[in-house]
C-alpha cells in the first residue's frame, strides 16, 4: 500500500462525518433560542462565534462538545451591571437553552470572566 493511500485512509478515519450535521443543528437551535429572547428574532442564527476545535476546523471523529460564543446585544449591559448580574445572565441563558426540553441538562458555572466591556459567562450543556 502506498503512503498516500495510508494517509488518505487516516484522514477518512478522522473526519467528523455525520456528527457535523448534529453539531450544526444544535448550534443553530441554541442560537435561535438566544436570539428569540435577547433580540426578539425568530429563526435568526446570527450573533455567534464558533470557537474550540469545531470552530478552528480541527475537530475529529468523536467530537463531543461545541464551543461557541454568543454575542449579547450591547443595550442589555446595564440590566446586568451589578454584582449579581453575571449570575442572573447565566440563569437567563440557561432557561433559554432548557426551553421546555426537560431532557436537557444545563450547568451554570459561577466563574465569569469580565474584561473591559465584555462579559463572558460560561454555560455548559451536559
Amino acid at each position: 500500500m502506498k503512503t498516500s493511500e495510508v494517509f488518505d485512509g487516516l484522514l477518512a478515519n478522522l473526519k467528523v462525518g455525520d456528527t457535523a450535521t448534529t453539531v450544526g443543528s444544535r448550534r443553530d437551535e441554541i442560537t435561535k433560542s438566544l436570539n428569540k429572547d435577547f433580540r426578539s428574532k425568530d429563526g435568526d442564527t446570527a450573533h455567534k462565534l464558533m470557537v474550540g476545535s469545531y470552530g478552528r476546523h480541527t475537530a475529529i471523529k468523536g467530537v463531543s462538545d461545541l464551543d461557541m460564543i454568543y454575542i449579547l446585544p450591547p443595550s442589555i449591559r446595564g440590566d446586568y451591571d451589578s454584582k449579581s448580574g453575571p449570575r442572573r445572565m447565566l440563569e437567563r441563558v440557561r432557561n433559554d437553552l432548557i426551553g421546555g426540553r426537560p431532557h436537557v441538562s444545563v450547568c451554570v458555572r459561577p466563574d465569569v470572566s469580565v474584561s473591559g466591556r465584555f462579559m463572558m459567562p460560561v454555560v455548559r450543556l451536559v
